[in-house]
C-alpha cells in the first residue's frame, strides 16, 4: 500500500508535451531513439509551499492516448496509469545518488547554496507485453526525505 504522508503534500504539474525520445530514454523505454514520448515535468510541494521534488517522467507516447488532457483531470500518474493499462505497476529503481544538483533546482528548493539532493531513476513495470511504461527522474531534498533501498532492488 501507499504510505498517507504526515503533511500535505500537492503535486504541481509543470509541463506536458510529446517530443522525440532521447537516446537514453529510448533505450529504458524500448522504443527506438527519436520515437515521440511523453514528458511530464512536476513538482511536489508541502503545505507551506516549499518544493521537496522536482521530477520527470517520460512515458511512450501511445501508453494513454489523450494523457494531456487526462493527467489535468486526475492527481496521480501512477493511478492513471494502472487506470488506463489495467494492472498493478512494479517500480524498478536504476540509479540513486547524493550528489548537487543544478542551479534550477536549488533554487526551487529555496536553497541559495548548492546543498546535496537525492538524484533517483526508476521505471515503472507492467508486464512482459510492455515492461517499462514510464521511465521517473528526479531530485529530492535530502534534508526532507530518507532514502532506504531494500535488499532486493529489483523487487521494489
Amino acid at each position: 500500500g501507499r504510505l498517507t504522508p504526515a503533511v500535505e503534500v500537492r503535486t504541481l504539474i509543470r509541463r506536458v508535451d510529446r517530443r522525440p525520445a532521447p537516446d537514453d530514454v529510448a533505450e529504458v523505454l524500448g522504443l527506438e531513439e527519436g520515437d515521440e514520448v511523453v514528458l511530464v515535468v512536476r513538482e511536489r510541494v508541502l503545505g507551506d509551499d516549499s518544493t521537496v521534488v522536482w521530477g520527470r517522467s517520460w512515458l511512450p507516447a501511445d501508453v494513454v492516448p489523450d494523457i494531456e488532457a487526462e493527467l489535468w483531470r486526475h492527481d496521480g500518474l501512477t493511478d492513471l496509469l494502472e487506470r488506463h493499462l489495467g494492472g498493478s505497476l512494479r517500480r524498478r529503481w536504476y540509479h540513486v545518488e547524493l550528489e548537487l544538483p543544478p542551479l534550477h533546482v536549488s533554487k526551487l528548493f529555496g536553497h541559495d547554496d548548492r546543498e546535496l539532493a537525492w538524484w533517483i531513476e526508476s521505471a515503472n513495470e507492467l508486464d512482459a507485453d510492455r515492461p517499462v511504461v514510464e521511465l521517473s527522474q528526479g531530485w529530492l531534498r535530502a534534508d526532507v526525505f530518507r532514502v532506504l533501498l531494500p535488499e532486493d532492488p529489483v523487487a521494489v
